[in-house]
């Protein structure tokens, strides 16, 4: 196994590619995508037995504290069932200002969100829409860096 890079700016990546695992980054990214097509079905009940219940008040809270208000626009990355979308319909008011945006097919087809929210499914690079927020869920875990997945969602942001 290749020993493990330091993080620098210029990499953009916290180590080496794991090569000894995957043979290519579509082939990472193809693992990546099947673990969370594959669990899609359990998510939501699991993180209401790991979260002992409290997840939607914790979600709730957060984007709250974070400064979501009635009548703001929202796009969720990496919306996945749609538990921090729900939350935002809610606060904001009307769930047609909610977009939910995910790349795996599993979690979108089991995404339980109010009607009037609109769920994309889309490769990070796609989205194009502005909104007032965006949350980014697990979409860190599909992204080669936090930091490219936050550049390529900054452009959908109003100042």
């Amino acid at each position: 196994m290749t020993a493990p890079a330091k993080f620098t700016p210029s990499t953009g990546a916290p180590h080496v590619p794991l090569t000894d695992y995957y043979r290519d980054e579509r082939a990472r990214a193809g693992f990546v995508r099947d673990m969370f097509d594959s669990t899609a079905e359990d998510y939501d009940r699991m993180e209401h037995i790991l979260g002992f219940g409290a997840g939607m008040w914790y979600r709730g809270q957060a984007l709250e504290r974070a400064g979501l208000k009635a009548g703001m626009r929202v796009v969720d990355v990496g919306v996945g069932t749609g538990l921090v979308a729900r939350e935002a319909a809610r606060i904001v008011g009307d769930a047609d200002l909610v977009t939910g945006v995910d790349p795996s097919p599993g979690m979108m087809a089991n995404a339980k969100v109010p009607p009037g929210v609109a769920l994309v499914q889309v490769a990070p690079s796609r989205s194009r829409s502005r909104m007032h927020t965006s949350t980014l869920s697990a979409w860190v875990m599909r992204c080669d860096t936090s930091v490219t997945c936050w550049w390529r969602f900054a452009s959908s942001i109003v100042p």
